[in-house]
């Protein structure tokens, strides 16, 4: 496990569209970190040589105002790494990401973790220029670790994803970029964890690992399709976790529901 050393400021995003919806946070793992570590490269046999910290996720549960209001998935913050071994110059830097709408932690060690997948796409956000080796930047509505009041990967209204229930949920993150022979996934470009030392809980909702051995889960056994083995499950001290932030918003069907509500209450209350 390596310690980032240091944050570059100023990576290019390309812009996103606004939504005219109320976004809210229901899950924050990045406010209360105190540290951001690469994810460890094991690799079991016959797995993908260097699969395992290319894909990173989380079991986690969303908070809510009201429990169990049907919810869409309208925006993450993440944070990239390089830590190839060396400055990094490539075009197309692309986040890969999936939600799954179901997460057992308690998967056997050659069982899928999550299941259901309901959304899954890839944002590209532009070339990146001898971005240093063992740097990091967070990709947040403002682009530090407050993140702002907005996410930093807004999925737009078209391409929200829904979720039945507050969770467990699996949410993976994984890196690809063109470095001069076309589009791929390469070895140190990773999403970030935390773990051990002043690491707080969760700002905003739950991990769904249990409190006493929270974790995250890895491509250590060569998974390439957003999903994780129970054998893939990591924990490298107090409160770890995939660090991300995830939006929510009411599903339309929800909100108008809640509107017509207000509306016919008004109405009764003008009538008497």
């Amino acid at each position: 496990m390596t310690k980032i050393l240091f944050a570059i400021a100023g990576l290019a995003i390309a812009a996103v569209s606004v939504q005219a919806q109320v976004i809210q946070v229901g899950y924050d793992s990045i406010t209360t970190a105190t540290s951001v570590n690469i994810p460890s490269n094991g690799v079991a046999a016959g797995g993908i040589v260097g699969s395992g910290n290319r894909y990173i996720g989380g079991a986690i549960n969303v908070a809510t105002p009201a429990a169990g209001t049907p919810l869409n998935v309208a925006g993450f913050d993440c944070v990239f790494i390089n830590a190839t071994g060396a400055p990094l110059t490539a075009t197309n830097l692309t986040l890969h990401y999936w939600v799954w709408d179901s997460a057992n932690v308690a998967a056997a060690a050659t069982a899928n973790v999550f299941s259901t997948l309901v959304g899954s796409g890839v944002v590209n956000l532009g070339n990146i220029t001898a971005f240093p080796n063992n740097s990091f930047v967070w990709i947040t509505g403002d682009g530090t670790q407050n993140g702002g009041g907005s996410p930093g990967i807004n999925l737009g209204n078209t391409n929200q994803i829904p979720i039945s229930s507050n969770g467990p949920i699996g949410v993976t993150f994984a890196w690809s970029a063109n470095i001069g022979s076309g589009d791929q996934f390469i070895n140190g470009m990773v999403p970030a964890v935390r773990g051990g030392g002043a690491n707080g809980i969760e700002n905003i909702g739950s991990n769904a690992f249990p409190p006493t051995a929270e974790g995250y889960l890895r491509s250590f056994n060569g998974q390439t399709n957003g999903n994780f083995l129970g054998g893939d499950a990591r924990n490298i001290g107090a409160n770890s976790a995939s660090e991300m932030r995830v939006w929510v918003v009411p599903t339309p069907a929800a909100g108008s529901l809640l509107g017509l509500g207000g509306l016919l209450a008004a109405r009764r209350r003008r009538t008497r």
